[in-house]
């Protein structure tokens, strides 16, 4: 054969060294008895984009001249299939080659670690003998004599050189091909981790959003540049890098289809993307295929490995905690976290925290594969360890069943237990509150998945242990959502006293976001079934629900019969403590209808009881209510002292919240009697709601101090509480509030 030169590239047929190559080397080539990927090093890729980071440390990683006491085997990039780890590895060779790092050469080989035959070490150091011009009737026999010399050539090799590795499946597939001498460099590339290869490790993450948009601008571009479908699409383009989860290779299969469809719209795959039945069914250009790249990840997985990833499909929520995968495979928490870890390290499941997440795709990618082997119906232990139908449905009960638990034994801390829940699963209410913060969207989710999986009890029960936690933290729009599900559970399997619950819980949540009329629509069907049922307590309840919505759209005359009616009822039921509530909210009725003098005598009458009943937080919840009537009448000392007395009932007690409210009265109290006092007081209130973790509840107590100071002349001193409130009401997304509060600070000066 001929060699030929082209610049700067010696073409030695089945590869490519930059410059001279020193040693013993000829110019011609002998096919040896395999033919590996030890081609021309393949181009750079023409569309590159979001790798800054990764290139900022690769590139310095493998400068020959970095570092002399880097190790030989510089860096090892590791990812999910389809990740981009060969284009990174590509772009970094192709940079060093223009930077001249590398004049002994560059080689590059393909060691298909995750096809059904990958290269052997044999095949591999063969290849590389050749290629540093050794003819095959020159090499010794064995495989680790061959090592030894290969190395012997590197030794002799004076110029630095770059060998990439790309795609190796094991540590045992890299081992025999490094360099015994530190002046050369190697960059490996892996689905999975490789931590014992002494390497500088490079994990490949998603793309970011824009980076994603600027990949499938890119592409469209190179095929014809004034293609300005993505730069015109705007959201639609961003939905498409959505649904192909950020993925290079999804994005790149979506912008060869454009390319092949010049008349189709972004909106259009968009459309097609979000409609079928699995995204993995349209990422496929013919040539690629998502799919296809993550079977090559899942070969190569143990028996038991495969099915915790399968059984991860079924986890309902974004992300799951060991305690959830334990539950979910129904083995204990140290058996499935090591296989976790493996899959971990195959780059299947991502580990953030004490917390485990997949990418959309291999969530989908699971899904399938569970399906199919649910299909063949093999039983465990076969192939992949397959599951049938129905234990996948057990695992997935028992996932369910593990959260509606937990949440009932986190309930117990924020509302008091209602049965035989699980006890000592959280020491304290942080504890629990901890555990609600973090599986939210879990339990959200597990209630949806509870409704379509045929669990009606849990996804009627659930909003129920929900409903403390989530009007704590005023996630009313979750509320509505969870208990709009139970709601209709109920109604479909006839659960009666089901719906009646949701539909008094719902109405409250409706209440709280001030969709009044259709809280109203609640209540009324709830107080329909109770009724039906005969349940005089649980039409209390309601009859409170509904009055206290009254209240809020300024109907107090309203009101006052539905918590009349309510007493009624809970008087004949013996229910002291809703006969306490009830009283309460009369006394805020009759203020509303400025009946000061009975609305005294109803908060000192549930006072009276909540202490009866041992209930200190309501207690002084009685008394705050007392305290402003009081000092509705002229009594603002009496008012103050029924405050403090408040104060004192819960000042053992981890209220924060409740402390933070009798705080802001006693400021607004004290307002007319000690000015002077009642900054410090708001200040205290806005602490209080701080140890609460309240954002809220803080806004408001800073709202409401400033307009004590702007009230008392201290406007300058109003602006820092304003900007401050503006800016919590802002990060929780509460734009009327945010306005409203921006609308007082413009109104106070500049």
């Amino acid at each position: 054969m001929t060699n030929t030169y082209e610049g700067d590239h010696f073409d030695l047929s089945d590869s490519v060294f930059h410059d001279s190559v020193t040693g013993k080397v000829e110019h011609h080539y002998h096919p040896g008895p395999v033919r590996t990927a030890v081609a021309p090093m393949p181009a750079a890729p023409l569309v590159f984009t979001g790798r800054e980071d990764d290139l900022s440390r690769l590139l310095p990683l493998i400068d020959p001249a970095s570092d002399a006491e880097l190790p030989a085997l510089i860096c090892a990039v590791s990812g999910l299939g389809g990740i981009g780890k060969t284009s990174l590895a590509l772009h970094v060779a192709h940079r060093a080659a223009q930077n001249g790092w590398f004049p002994g050469g560059t080689l590059f080989i393909d060691l298909r670690g995750y096809d059904d035959n990958p290269v052997t070490t044999d095949q591999a150091v063969l290849t590389l003998l050749e290629v540093l011009g050794m003819r095959d009737t020159d090499l010794p026999a064995t495989t680790d004599a061959k090592c030894s010399l290969y190395r012997s050539l590197l030794a002799e090799q004076s110029e630095p050189l770059l060998l990439v590795l790309d795609n190796a499946s094991h540590q045992d597939q890299v081992l025999p091909l490094l360099p015994g001498v530190r002046r050369h460099r190697v960059l490996v590339t892996s689905r999975h981790t490789l931590p014992t290869l002494g390497a500088r490790l490079i994990d490949l993450k998603i793309l970011n959003a824009e980076a994603a948009l600027e990949l499938l601008r890119q592409a469209l571009r190179t095929a014809d540049p004034a293609d300005r479908r993505v730069a015109e699409a705007g959201e639609s383009a961003a939905e498409v890098a959505r649904l192909c989860g950020y993925l290079p290779l999804a994005l790149h299969i979506v912008a060869a289809l454009l390319v092949l469809e010049p008349e189709q719209s972004v909106a259009e795959v968009a459309s097609a993307l979000a409609q079928a039945r699995s995204s993995l069914d349209y990422l496929d250009d013919g040539d690629r295929a998502v799919r296809a790249s993550f079977d090559l990840s899942y070969r190569h997985l143990t028996d038991e490995q495969a099915d915790l990833l399968r059984l991860l499909a079924f986890s309902p929520g974004p992300d799951i905690s060991l305690a959830g995968v334990a539950a979910l495979a129904g083995q204990p928490p140290g058996v499935v976290g090591t296989t976790l870890r493996e899959l971990v390290r195959a780059h299947l499941v991502e580990r953030s925290g004490g917390r485990w997440t997949m990418h959309d795709l291999v969530r989908d990618y699971a899904g399938e594969q569970a399906a199919a082997v649910t299909a063949a119906g093999a039983e465990p232990g076969q192939g992949h360890g397959e599951r049938p139908a129905e234990s996948y449905r057990k695992a997935q009960t028992r996932l369910l069943e593990y959260y509606f638990a937990t949440a009932g034994a986190a309930d117990d801390h924020l509302s008091g237990p209602r049965g035989p829940l699980p006890t000592g699963t959280f020491a304290t209410r942080d504890e629990a509150l901890a555990w609600l913060d973090a599986e939210r969207s879990n339990l959200t989710a597990a209630v949806t998945a509870a409704s379509v999986t045929g669990h009606q009890h849990i996804a009627i029960g659930f909003p129920i242990r929900l409903y403390a936690y989530l009007t704590r933290r005023r996630y009313f729009d979750d509320l509505i959502a969870v208990t709009t599900i139970a709601v209709e559970t109920a109604r479909l399997t006839g659960d009666k006293s089901g719906e009646a619950k949701a539909s008094n819980n719902l109405g409250i949540a409706l209440t709280e976001v001030d969709r009044y009329e259709d809280a109203f629509v609640s209540f009324i069907r709830a107080a329909e079934l109770f009724t039906d049922l005969d349940d005089q307590s649980e039409l209390g309840r309601v009859l409170n629900s509904h009055g206290l919505a009254l209240r809020e759209v300024g109907r107090p005359a309203e009101a006052l019969p539905k918590f009349r009616a309510a007493m009624t009822l809970q008087q004949h039921a013996g229910d002291l403590r809703e006969q306490a509530t009830l009283l309460n909210n009369i006394s805020l009725v009759h203020q509303d209808l400025e009946d000061h003098a009975e609305a005294t005598a109803a908060a000192e009458g549930a006072a009276s009881l909540f202490q009866q009943l041992g209930d200190a937080v309501h207690e002084a919840t009685a008394l705050g209510t007392m305290a402003w009537t009081l000092h509705a009448q002229g009594r603002t000392h009496e008012a103050l002292t029924a405050c403090e007395r408040a104060l004192e009932t819960i000042s053992s007690l981890d209220e924060p919240d409740q402390q933070g409210t009798l705080l802001l009265i006693r400021a607004e109290l004290s307002k007319s009697v000690a000015p002077e006092r009642a900054t410090t007081y708001y200040q205290q209130a806005v602490a209080a709601y701080v140890r609460a973790e309240n954002p809220a509840l803080q806004a408001q107590a800073r709202v409401a101090m400033a307009m004590a100071l702007i009230e008392s002349g201290q406007r300058l001193s109003a602006f820092d509480p304003l900007r401050e409130a503006i800016q919590i009401y802002t990060d929780l997304g509460f734009d009327d509030e945010a306005t409203r509060t921006q609308t007082l600070l413009g109104l106070i000066g500049p």
